[in-house]
C-alpha cells in the first residue's frame, strides 16, 4: 500500500474512531487531542493508540514531520498505551485533554483530571523517598523509616479509594493487586465493587485462583507444549520414584540466570539421589532460549517456546517461578530461590532417601 493511501485510510479510521467513542453515550464529551513527539527518522512508521485496560486496538496513525497526531471524542475516560514497533511510548489517560508524550525524554504532559490527580500523588510519593533517602544509615531511623512506609501505603489507599471508578484507581488496584491473597482481593472488591468492570482486574483475580489451585500442598497441573513437531508434558518428568524441580524462566529474565547456578548446585549434588530436573521457557522467543542454554551450559531437559500456557496455568506472574514436585504430583515448594530453595529441596530429599533406605 502507497504511503498516501496509508495516510488516508489513518485519518478515517481517526474519524471514525472519534464518532464510535462520542455515540457510545451521548451526554457525555471528553474531547482529547493527543501528540506524540517523535523524530523525522521515524516519519512513515505507525503509531498505535491501545486501550490499556482490554488491550483493544482504538486507533492508529502514521509519524509525519517527527510526531504522531491523535483526535477524537470518547464517552468515558479511559488508560491507553502508546506503541510504535512494538514500543512502549506512554501511558497516557484518554479524557478530555491536550496530551503531549515526548517518549524520548520520557515525559508527559496532560491538562486532564486524572492525570493532575496523578501527578499530585507521583509528587507526594517524591517527598516521602527524599525523605526515606535523608535518613541516617543506622538503627535509629527504624521508627521513621516505618512511619514513612505507613504513610506511603496510605496514600496509596486513599488515592485508590478517591478514584476507585475511574482509571486511576484501576491503576492502582492492579499495581497493589500482586501482593494480595485472594481473599484479601476479593474483600477490596466487595469495598470497591466498580473495579470489577476492569478486564486487568478480572484476570489479576484469575491469576490468584489459579496460584491458589496450585500453591504448596495441592496437586501439580499437567500441560502440553509442542516445539519441532514434539510434544512434550510435564507429566512426562513427575513419577513416583523421584521428585522434580520445575524452573519457568527466560533467557532475557537476568534473576532467571542468577537462579541457573542455583540450580546446577542442586544439580551435581542431587540429580542421581532422586532429583529430576526441567526448565520451561515461557514469554521468550525460541531461539533465544536456546542460545541461552548454550550460552549457560544447562544439562537438564528443557520445553521450548512454552510462552504463557503454564504461566497462565499456574498463575505466574514474574519469573523466575521454581517449583518442586513430589513423587506423588504434590508441590511441596514454590517461588524460592537461592539459599531458602536449597534449603528446601534438600530437606524433601533428605526425607525420600531416609524413606528408600527404610525400605
Amino acid at each position: 500500500m502507497k504511503t498516501g493511501e496509508m495516510k488516508v485510510k489513518c485519518l478515517i479510521s481517526a474519524a471514525l474512531f472519534a464518532l464510535s467513542v462520542s455515540c457510545a453515550g451521548a451526554e457525555a464529551h471528553n474531547p482529547f487531542n493527543i501528540t506524540v513527539h517523535l523524530n523525522p527518522e521515524n516519519d512513515g512508521e505507525v503509531v498505535y493508540l491501545m486501550n490499556y485496560d482490554t488491550g483493544e486496538k482504538l486507533d492508529s496513525v502514521i509519524v509525519e514531520g517527527g510526531v504522531a497526531v491523535f483526535s477524537g471524542d470518547i464517552a468515558t475516560p479511559t488508560s491507553a498505551r502508546l506503541l510504535m514497533d512494538g514500543n512502549r511510548l506512554g501511558n497516557i489517560y484518554l479524557e478530555k485533554a491536550t496530551i503531549n508524550v515526548y517518549p524520548y525524554e520520557r515525559n508527559i504532559e496532560s491538562d486532564g483530571e486524572l492525570q493532575a490527580r496523578e501527578n499530585a500523588m507521583t509528587e507526594s510519593i517524591g517527598l516521602l523517598r527524599e525523605a526515606y533517602s535523608a535518613l541516617p544509615d543506622d538503627s535509629t531511623s527504624i521508627a521513621a523509616a516505618d512511619s514513612i512506609a505507613s504513610a506511603y501505603d496510605a496514600l496509596l489507599w486513599a488515592t485508590l479509594e478517591d478514584n476507585a471508578d475511574n482509571p486511576l484507581g484501576v491503576m492502582l488496584f492492579s499495581s497493589l493487586a500482586s501482593e494480595m491473597s485472594l481473599e484479601e482481593m476479593d474483600e477490596y472488591l466487595a469495598k470497591y465493587p466498580s473495579l470489577k468492570k476492569s478486564v486487568r482486574v478480572n484476570n489479576a483475580r484469575e491469576g490468584l485462583v489459579k496460584q491458589s489451585e496450585t500453591a504448596v500442598g495441592k496437586k501439580y497441573k499437567d500441560f502440553a507444549i509442542t516445539y519441532n513437531g514434539e510434544t512434550k508434558r510435564l507429566s512426562d518428568y513427575v513419577g513416583p520414584d523421584h521428585y522434580t524441580i520445575v524452573d519457568f524462566w527466560a533467557s532475557w529474565c537476568g534473576p532467571c540466570i542468577k537462579q541457573v547456578n542455583v540450580l546446577k548446585e542442586l544439580y551435581d549434588e542431587l540429580h542421581d539421589k532422586g532429583l529430576n530436573f526441567l526448565s520451561v521457557a515461557v514469554w521468550d522467543e525460541p531461539e533465544n532460549t536456546l542460545k541461552a542454554i548454550e550460552a549457560h551450559q544447562i544439562p537438564w531437559d528443557q520445553i521450548i517456546d512454552a510462552q504463557s500456557i503454564p504461566t497462565d496455568l499456574y498463575g505466574i506472574n514474574g519469573i523466575p517461578c521454581i517449583i518442586l514436585i513430589g513423587p506423588d504430583g504434590t508441590i511441596l515448594s514454590r517461588n524460592q530461590q537461592g539459599e531458602q530453595l536449597k534449603k528446601e529441596v534438600r530437606d524433601a530429599l533428605q526425607g525420600f532417601e531416609s524413606t528408600s533406605i527404610a525400605e
